[in-house]
């Protein structure tokens, strides 16, 4: 069929195949973007937690450092109380330098009494000169209440970030304050070990005092230039004494690099730990699955677009083959032909119906021109060379000739194909039937017959199972079945046996080995029996 010819139906079969395709991309494009959104969310949130815990973790790691380095401290205060402000002064050089040795942390210890007056030092890096005698401590803010403090961050000359803890030595009897023990704690050390931890490829973990100050850097040499990170969200948030967020922030760091940052204050100190990360690595994951999904949903939509042209061109393709035979029956003018019927839905019922029209209309078109009921313009369009044939009861000589024709044409499947024949009571009554179908009941009648047929001879009963023709036959003396042996127009015995053994041959297909195996008999018995009926 040519495009040109039927732009209607390409209207139709391009609208259909429009349609199916959008109503089957359209849900498949919004379930993706809606489970994309809800996943690219719950990955943000996720990233973001793995980030907040570790600056968590970080913060209460550099706690716990100091918590720890305090005890060391207050171990010794206990131990040596009276050593340490006593008089001996040999004897507290040895406890200072044996502290001095087992915390590498420490720069230097002093010890001082009530009055914070230094009463003995030891340094890892200087020599100690003689003090002036009212040389005191330099960090002071130990309260009676607390077990220890610690000095705000200062640099070294060298620029390394450190401070002073100090714990009060107290009387084992007494519980009071008698002196103090005062340690110079060198910050970069125990902050390199913590900042280097990995935070993807291009993360990064920076320390700040109380005053936003940078006290330690994944990169050190930004602590050593002092970089200004006061600007940054999350430090402006930690001053002002927001709680921390597991929701990060997006923000451009002083690199120009747009970062997600968050923070964790370090639990008894006023420092605060900070993560900043760039989103497109943070994010990765999130790019990769929108990769992954945008794959997964070009093929489903690949996918559903083959099946929405599949089940249109199902859907248009009865209508085209419609068009097509009602162009034929115009062409032709065989009004006498019906379409093939291929389907059960609506488009198959158009077809019936069209037949039955077909059907209605096929009488003497002429006359119904001269009764004014068919229009002559369409009579003389329809009418080109007529052939006229008469009905099958006008012309029985054909009977059995197209008998001959059906019987080849529905013979049983199979490698034996059985021929079948009438027996002459069949052939009798169709050469006095009238035959209203004409035709068309003829080659019903003989597939019948083939079908309900017990063996190769197809009788009356076999043409007209159940019907009123059945008792006329028995009262007319005509036999039903095959009459050798019967009694009162039933099978014998043998015949039933014959008829069975056929009837299984015949289901077999002509196997005769497994027909014997099906009969329950051996294949010889079998083709004796077989020998017997003439096959």
């Amino acid at each position: 069929m040519e495009q040109a010819s039927f732009p209607w139906l390409m209207r139709i079969k391009g609208r259909v195949l429009i349609f199916g395709i959008a109503m089957s991309i359209f849900p498949l494009l919004f379930l993706g973007l809606a489970n994309f959104n809800a996943t690219r969310l719950y990955l943000q949130e996720r990233i973001q937690q793995q980030n907040f815990e570790r600056a968590t973790g970080l913060a209460e790691q550099i706690s716990e450092f100091v918590v720890k380095k305090a005890e060391s401290l207050s171990i010794v205060t206990y131990t040596n109380a009276s050593t340490l402000v006593g008089q001996d002064q040999i004897a507290r050089e040895m406890i200072l330098a044996k502290l001095l040795r087992q915390e590498s942390y420490f720069e230097a210890i002093e010890v001082a009494d009530s009055n914070f007056n230094v009463i003995g030092q030891i340094d890892r890096r200087n020599v100690i000169l003689p003090q002036k005698s009212d040389f005191q401590l330099k960090h002071r803010d130990l309260t009676e209440d607390a077990s220890f403090s610690v000095s705000p961050v200062f640099f070294s000359n060298d620029g390394r970030p450190q401070f002073y803890l100090t714990v009060g030595i107290q009387d084992p009897l007494t519980r009071k304050n008698i002196g103090y023990l005062q340690a110079k704690t060198d910050l970069k050390g125990m902050v390199t070990k913590i900042t280097n931890l990995r935070i993807g490829q291009a993360g990064y973990i920076y320390l700040t005092d109380e005053q936003g100050e940078l006290i330690g850097h994944t990169d050190f040499s930004h602590v050593l230039r002092q970089e200004n990170v006061r600007q940054n969200p999350d430090v402006q948030a930690f001053l002002a004494g927001q709680r921390p967020s597991p929701q990060g922030i997006d923000y451009t760091n002083p690199d120009g690099l747009q970062v997600i940052g968050l923070f964790a204050p370090v639990e008894n100190l006023s420092w605060g730990v900070f993560i900043e990360q760039p989103i497109r690595e943070a994010y990765q994951p999130i790019y990769e699955f929108s990769r992954k999904l945008l794959g997964i949903l070009l093929v489903a939509i690949a996918l559903v677009t083959l099946i929405s042209i599949m089940f249109g061109l199902k859907l248009t393709r009865p209508i085209e083959k419609l068009e097509g035979e009602v162009r034929r029956i115009i062409l032709t003018g065989d009004l006498k032909s019906e379409i093939p019927k291929q389907s059960q839905d609506e488009i198959g019922r158009l077809v019936q119906s069209f037949n039955q029209l077909l059907t209605a209309t096929n009488r003497d078109l002429l006359a119904e021109v001269k009764e004014g009921r068919f229009r002559q313009d369409l009579y003389y369009r329809l009418n080109g060379l007529i052939l006229e044939v008469p009905p099958l009861r006008e012309r029985r000589e054909d009977i059995f000739p197209l008998v001959d024709f059906y019987l080849q044409k529905f013979r049983s499947p199979g490698p034996e194909r059985y021929l079948y024949s009438l027996s002459p009571e069949t052939q009798k009554l169709l050469l006095n039937y009238d035959f209203p179908g004409n035709v068309r009941e003829l080659a019903h009648l003989i597939q019948r017959g083939v079908t309900l047929a017990n063996g190769q001879v197809i009788f009356p009963v076999d043409l007209w199972p159940n019907s009123h023709l059945e008792q006329k036959l028995i009262d007319d003396g005509i036999p039903l079945y095959h009459q050798t042996g019967s009694i009162n127009g039933y099978p014998t015995l043998e015949d039933i046996e014959r008829d069975y053994i056929l009837e299984t041959l015949k289901t077999a297909n002509g196997n005769r080995a497994q027909a014997a195996k099906m009969l329950g008999i051996s294949v010889r018995n079998l083709y004796r029996k077989l020998d017997q009926y003439g096959r």
